[in-house]
């Protein structure tokens, strides 16, 4: 046997035993893995979410108006000032959307700040300060999916819950600017007392059901004038590859015109809110969305209505560039105002005057266009419990479309030019 042949059985030999002994250790390694206990599956407790966030921001005004105020903002209303916006803990469990049978979460959302002066409801927690800075139950919901009906189910809510309606919502950390549109500020509900249902027909289609007591509007003897009476909240979803459509609508009666604690004398009447929004992946780092708007009252008989578009550009894993553009109308001067005292806004949604609310020329029309550009920074490596916090500068400049109007700079001007920064910081726990 030559020695080339004597190699090559050695190796062949060499190559036999360590399979071998390979074998003989997975085996033992599989004999240990089935020795091992399994994990026990997680309790429905184990899986309830808690975190938070705090928001400061400023909104600058160059022409430092006497009243203090940004005229038709109402979230950044406060002319250079530095506010605590809000400072918010949620607890919330998600349910299993793959579940066979019913599976039942939550979400309980408190804050604190002066954002809450806006997004409370009508009788929860009004006029118990007469600080601009209050608290407020964003969000007191029950959560289910139900795997019934339809092969992918329904998603029951039942509680306090945001509306449907619109881009922006409640909590900043779901905005791209600081400062809000005229749409989310006058155009649409906050939120609702009710019941709402997401039935997912297919994948391309989900329909939207859901009845409550009014426009941010608790129920009983300290809520609206008509939060005993049915309000319709539904629409439809259609999801497309790169495009999703949320068609929108709220209608139900909404009297306005009585005084704490009488009953309604004014003209009762419904008001219909009507919302779709828009978003479209144009490619992987740029995203448009449009919201469009229509609003009418009878009571008052006032309609008022527009659009917004934001484009969103991915420029770094830490940097996203952002601009807006709105224009909005409204045609008699009923829904846009500022609300300079702690609770005049919640007066007036609660259908008693507000003690120093200003707007307008009732029964003028007025439309408002505004532009805002800025970016969004989300530092790296910041430590776990802040990670994922964004500074958000903005400069917007909002001008009035139809001339002889003079709303801003306590009605002294016809445009307005703010420079907005603040810092969304998450509280992961």
């Amino acid at each position: 046997m030559n020695i080339r042949m004597k190699a090559l059985l050695a190796a062949t030999a060499a190559t036999a035993m360590m399979a071998s002994f390979a074998g003989v250790a997975r085996a033992d390694d599989a004999a240990a893995s089935a020795d091992a206990p399994a994990a026990p599956p997680a309790t429905w407790a184990s899986t309830i979410k808690y975190y938070g966030h705090v928001e400061v921001g400023a909104m600058l005004n160059p022409d430092s108006p006497s009243d203090s105020e940004n005229f038709g903002r109402l979230f950044d209303d406060k002319a250079n000032q530095v506010v605590l916006n809000s400072l918010s803990l949620t607890a919330e469990r998600d349910p299993d959307t793959s579940a066979k049978t019913i599976d039942v979460g939550f979400k309980l959302q408190g804050a604190y700040g002066s954002d809450s002066r806006y997004t409370q409801a009508i009788g929860e927690f009004n006029r118990t300060t007469d600080s601009r800075y209050t608290f407020d139950i964003v969000e007191a919901k029950l959560l289910a999916h139900v795997p019934y009906f339809t092969s992918a189910g329904m998603e029951v809510t039942a509680g306090e819950f945001a509306t449907l309606e619109g881009n922006e919502v409640m909590d900043p950390t779901g905005n791209f600017f600081y400062s809000k549109t005229y749409l989310f500020n006058f155009g649409i509900p906050l939120k609702h007392l009710g019941v709402m249902t997401e039935t997912h027909l297919s994948p391309l289609v989900d329909l939207y059901l859901g009845l409550d007591t009014g426009v941010n509007t608790l129920a009983g003897s300290q809520g609206g004038a008509d939060d005993n009476k049915i309000h319709f909240h539904g629409g439809v979803g259609l999801n497309f590859k790169t495009v999703t459509i949320l068609a929108t609508t709220h209608i139900g009666p909404e009297s306005y015109t009585y005084n704490y604690p009488m009953k309604p004398t004014g003209i009762s009447g419904n008001r219909y809110l009507n919302d779709a929004v828009i978003t479209w992946k144009i490619s992987d780092k740029l995203t448009s969305t449009t919201d469009v708007n229509y609003t009418y009252d009878e009571p008052s008989k006032a309609a008022a209505g527009g659009v917004a578009t934001w484009l969103a550009y991915t420029l770094t894993p830490t940097i996203t560039l952002g601009g807006r553009a709105e224009v909005w109308a409204d045609d008699k001067n009923f829904y846009v105002a500022e609300y300079p005292g702690a609770t005049d806004f919640i007066n007036f949604e609660g259908g008693y005057a507000p003690s120093t609310a200003y707007a307008l020329q009732a029964g003028k029309s007025t439309t408002y266009s505004e532009v805002t550009v800025g970016f969004n920074w989300k530092p790296a490596g910041l430590p776990k419990l802040i990670d994922g916090t964004t500074f958000r500068p903005e400069v917007r400049y909002d001008r009035v479309l139809n001339g002889g109007e003079t709303p801003f700079d306590a009605f002294t001007k016809n445009y307005q030019v703010t420079v907005g920064f603040d810092v969304v910081a998450p509280l992961n726990f």
